[in-house]
Parts: structure tokens; sequence; C-alpha cells
């Protein structure tokens, strides 16, 4: 049941031009981000944290980018480890851009962007600005 409502979700987000007249909460998206990593990841997952770094702040220009995608399960000090989120990988980054256009100017310079989500549902967002 969650497949046609992250489908829907996918479209709206991913269909955002630059100029989004759609704007999205920062707990919309971290919503959808983290539903999206739920998918795949095993089910005893404690922690998911989505990594994104790019060559520039230009949305529209952003020169090389990597992601990564990593989970924390089991338990005690578990490290973290690749995983591959949904059934499309490239959802959470597109999903991370769509965020990005809803910022207001300023907000929206950054290079880089980890997304932690915590399983009982807390999460944090840390941006990396160009020196």
């Amino acid at each position: 049941m969650k497949t046609p409502i992250l489908s829907a979700v996918l479209l709206l987000a991913l269909g955002a031009s630059a100029q989004a007249q759609i704007r999205y909460s920062e707990e919309e998206i971290i919503g959808r981000i983290a539903e999206c990593m739920k998918e795949t990841a095993p089910k005893d997952w404690r922690r998911l944290v989505f990594t994104l770094d790019q060559e520039s702040a230009d949305p529209g220009s952003p020169g090389k980018s990597t992601a990564s995608h990593k989970v924390m399960a089991g338990k005690g000090e578990s490290a973290l480890r690749d995983f591959k989120p949904c059934r499309r990988p490239d959802w959470v980054s597109r999903a991370v851009q769509a965020f990005r256009e809803s910022q207001d100017e300023k907000a929206r310079g950054w290079v880089g962007i980890t997304v932690t989500v915590e399983r009982e549902g807390r999460y944090t967002i840390n941006f990396r600005y160009p020196k």
C-alpha cells in the first residue's frame, strides 16, 4: 500500500521545476526520504544516513555529485554499511534537490548535506557550505 503513495510523491517531488510552485516542508521531505530508505532497509535498522556532496551549490548545474546511503542495523554499536534505498536509488538525491529548490536563496547555497533518520523518528540535517 505504501508503493502507490510513494509513487505519487515521487511524481510530485521529481516533477518540480527550479521555480517550484509546490513547496515541501523539511518534515515532509525527510518523511518521504525515510519512507523510501525504509523500503529496503533491514528489518532491524536503527539509523539511516543519506549523504550528498556536490561541486557546486547551483541546482541547475551541480557539477559532479556523489551520494551514499548507509544503514545501521542490529543491536549494540554496529557500524554503518552501504545499502540501496527504494526501488530507484537516485530518488533520494532528486528529492533532496526538490527540497533545496523550496529553500530561500541564502539557505540553498549548500554543497553537501547529510540526513540522518533514527528509528524512533528523530532526524538531523547537516548542511555543508562552500568555504
